[in-house]
């Protein structure tokens, strides 16, 4: 069963990257850094944490470029999400202390609340 819903995802995988391919064709720069983070998140969820990472990489400098803090905080988040997967643990509080400085200076409580939980679980 877990083979088969691997396989559905890698599938609905392809539907994000031609999506992405559209956004890039068009110069939609803000439904590309989302598509570049759903990307990153899809393949952590695959545990293909290398090519989860490039496309929050470049998630993170989309939402940095366009201004999108909200955007920003989620994908510095999800940077961190994949470098505890592959268990470096200080890159992955690196990125959650740049999401909580964010989320902080943004005011966003949810982000904040989010970054300190997953700080707590890597201390935990």
């Amino acid at each position: 069963m877990q083979n088969l819903r691997k396989a559905q995802r890698r599938h609905a995988y392809e539907y994000f990257e031609q999506a992405l391919a559209y956004y890039r064709e068009t110069n939609d720069r803000r439904n590309e850094a989302y598509a570049l983070n759903n990307l990153g998140v899809a393949y952590t969820d695959l545990d293909e944490f290398p090519r989860a990472i490039k496309y929050l990489e470049q998630a993170l400098t989309a939402q940095r470029d366009i201004g999108n803090t909200l955007g920003e905080s989620d994908a510095l988040g999800n940077l961190g999400n994949a470098y505890k997967n592959l268990t470096q643990w200080e890159k992955a509080a690196g990125y959650y202390e740049q999401q909580l400085h964010l989320a902080r200076d943004i005011g966003d409580r949810h982000g904040e609340a989010t970054a300190l939980g997953n700080l707590g679980r890597l201390a935990g």
